[in-house]
């Protein structure tokens, strides 16, 4: 599967797993989670299947992957000062395109504070 495949896939694990949807949810809203799931699935796939044999079969019963990632960062250490560096610039960064629609800007925006959130920063509103 090539890169950019991949990366459409980012963002299973940058949203939080959405609840069970009842029979009756509109359609918007069961093809919503079902796209969650599928990428889901792709990214929990993708990061066993990087993982040495042993860190399989340690992560094998988990089921997101973000769960995954919470525990091999827990095992291996903190994230790099760096990668927070690079999402709080990119909050920083961010500018609105002309022409561009406000909603996917703050889609944009939504998705760099999560990131920041994932490494490790604390923003808030003294920061």
């Amino acid at each position: 599967m090539t890169t950019p495949k991949l990366l459409s896939h980012k963002d299973s694990f940058l949203t939080i797993c959405p609840p069970e949807l009842a029979a009756n949810a509109a359609k918007a809203l069961k093809d919503a989670y079902e796209k969650w799931i599928v990428s889901e699935d792709m990214a929990r796939c993708y990061m066993l299947a990087s993982m040495s044999n042993v860190l399989q079969q340690q992560h094998q019963g988990m089921r997101t992957a973000t769960e995954i990632m919470a525990s091999v960062q827990a095992m291996f250490g903190e994230t790099s000062t760096r990668a927070r560096f690079e999402a709080v610039k990119a909050i920083m960064n961010s500018r609105m395109k002309l022409g561009t629609p406000v909603r996917d800007h703050l889609l944009r925006i939504m998705a760099h504070f999560n990131e920041a959130e994932i490494h490790g920063s604390s923003i808030d509103q003294q920061t």
